[in-house]
């Protein structure tokens, strides 16, 4: 059973058709003959039987006739035993009379017998035909024995059968034979008649059977050829016209299903192309951009430090303008008690001078860090503006400092050589003293401004610092990103080269790759910076006039352009 679910169907169908047409013919051959030449057979027994009942019945008659005393016994065994010989049926057939010994007693057809002993009798098949006969009729008292027997008109002996049955009270066995070859004959003209015809039919049924067996399974071995050809990535091939019934709907389907998988693999074909070239572009844009992004961090990191410094040392400004200021308070009300307070005022006159010398050098180093914000400023072109103004502003108020450091040191000499020289100049002394002591504070007010403004500035400088840092990372993974998508898509190629497919289809692609070569090109890492800067302070990412293409370049593409309102909200 294994075996044969592995067979092919074509040829499990005609095996199940051979073995259907043998088992029709054993059946007929070894069923329906032999059960049809019995039942002929029976016919012939039943007929034969009923023929020998007629002769039994006269010897009967004639029996009976014996015991009413009408006739002696023997005259009615003589007279019943020539009634019997006379009898016909069939035109020939006839009856004999014999004893159990068995003597024969009445032979119409060859009297010689008569009186004889049969019990030697046999027939070619050495079968003992009378004393079967006599060993029947006394067993059963009647039945059926076969032989051979001469037949006139017949070469050779042919099959006999004769029924005989026993007349006990005179112990004679009455009987008559039929020629059994007519039923062989009858059976071997049937046997032509259903057996010729039967065979014709299953010749004919075969036939059909056999191109219709071909005209399902060729279209199934069709698409197994296509569905193997397909596993191994041929999609060059013509499915062939099928017909319109199951097994040709299983070829159309293949038909549509391979035409379906050639279109996918072109498309495929192409999209992998064309991201294949995407990815290496934008590979190379995010190299472009991650190496920007990482001047920028490093310029960025530059202007931080020196933020730094510059706070560091306006913050000392304020702190000594606001201790000179103390000073000034406090000089101004020695002065007023007298002359105890000239030699103070002097003290204090020199203590602030000291102190002025270090706002000097404090106003000096600060229009220094101020002058060198502005160069780096200028450096960084148009992204520096804002830096630019605030650099200038810086310095604005250092020479301020400076100026006003000047004069305090100024007024400071002359009030010196004034207490030095009288007391009585104390009045007009303690003016400029108070007018010393407004300038230290307009230097300590603008100093906390100065430092104020610059810690917004240096903490707006880390956090651009931040996001420069993060955007050379992002710009990194995108580049590595891109690579791998690159790496996949020529995987996804080198796969997409198992399948083969036909020449139109090869045409087609060949056209989306040409056409795919005139797309659009990716936007290069400049301008990407311009977007990303732009982005962060709200401004046109393409500004008018070449400043803003050159800032952009200068700037590794993002834009850190300020004006005075941009800084002051930053």
């Amino acid at each position: 059973m294994k075996r044969f679910k592995d067979w092919g169907l074509s040829s499990k169908i005609l095996i199940l058709f051979v073995g259907m047409a043998a088992a029709v013919l054993v059946g007929m051959v070894f069923y329906y003959l032999p059960s049809t030449t019995e039942a002929l057979m029976k016919e012939k027994r039943q007929a034969l039987s009923n023929t020998v009942d007629v002769a039994y019945t006269l010897i009967e008659d004639y029996a009976a006739k014996a015991r009413s005393g009408a006739m002696s016994e023997e005259e009615a065994k003589k007279t019943a035993a020539e009634e019997v010989g006379t009898l016909r049926y069939d035109e020939k057939e006839y009856f004999w009379i014999n004893d159990l010994v068995p003597i024969m007693i009445k032979h119409p057809m060859k009297p010689e017998l008569d009186g004889q002993n049969l019990a030697g009798i046999k027939d070619v098949n050495n079968v003992y035909l009378f004393k079967e006969m006599a060993q029947v009729a006394r067993n059963k008292g009647e039945g059926f024995v076969e032989y051979v027997w001469p037949k006139p008109g017949a070469s050779e002996p042919q099959p006999k059968l004769s029924y005989v049955r026993l007349y006990k009270p005179w112990g004679w066995v009455v009987g008559s034979g039929l020629y059994i070859d007519d039923v062989r004959d009858q059976m071997n003209s049937m046997r032509l008649k259903i057996l010729v015809p039967t065979i014709v039919l299953l010749a004919i049924i075969f036939t059909l059977v056999l191109l219709v067996v071909r005209s399902i399974v060729r279209p199934l071995r069709q698409a197994v050829d296509i569905s193997e050809r397909m596993s191994q990535g041929d999609l060059s091939m013509e499915v062939p016209p099928s017909n319109s019934d199951e097994a040709g709907l299983v070829l159309r389907s293949m038909n549509s299903m391979v035409d379906r998988l050639k279109q996918i693999v072109a498309e495929i074909s192409q999209a992998t192309e064309n991201v294949t070239a995407g990815s290496e572009e934008l590979a190379s844009a995010s190299m472009e951009l991650s190496q920007g992004a990482s001047t920028q961090a490093s310029a960025v990191e530059e202007v931080s430090a020196s933020m730094e410094e510059m706070t560091s040392s306006i913050s000392q400004n304020a702190s000594n303008a606001k201790t000179t200021d103390g000073i000034a308070v406090k000089a101004s009300a020695d002065t007023a008690q007298g002359g105890e307070a000239v030699r103070n005022t002097v003290s204090a006159m020199k203590e602030i001078a000291e102190k002025i010398s270090i706002v000097e050098e404090i106003a000096r180093q600060t229009n220094l860090l101020a002058l060198n914000a502005a160069i780096e400023a200028a450096r960084a072109g148009e992204h520096g503006k804002g830096f630019a103004v605030v650099a200038a502003e810086v310095r604005k108020l250092a020479e301020r400092s400076g100026q006003a450091a000047a004069e305090i040191s100024e007024l400071s000499s002359d009030s010196m050589q004034v207490a030095e020289e009288a007391g009585g100049l104390l009045e007009r002394i303690v003016p400029d003293i108070n007018k010393t002591a407004e300038l230290v504070q307009e230097i300590a007010s603008a100093s906390d401004d100065q430092n104020a403004g610059a810690e917004q500035v240096n903490t707006g400088i880390q956090d651009l610092n931040k996001v420069v840092q993060q955007n050379a990372s992002a710009s990194q993974e995108v580049a590595s990103t891109a690579e791998e998508l690159s790496g996949q898509a020529e995987q996804l190629q080198e796969t997409l080269r198992f399948f083969r497919l036909d020449s139109a289809t090869m045409s087609m692609l060949n056209r989306g790759k040409k056409a795919g070569a005139r797309k659009p090109s990716v936007a290069s890492p400049k301008a990407l910076g311009a977007g990303k800067g732009a982005a962060a302070s709200g401004k046109n990412p393409n500004p008018a006039g070449p400043a803003g293409s050159d800032s952009g370049a200068a700037g590794g593409g993002v834009d850190l352009t300020m004006d005075d309102e941009d800084f002051e909200r930053f």
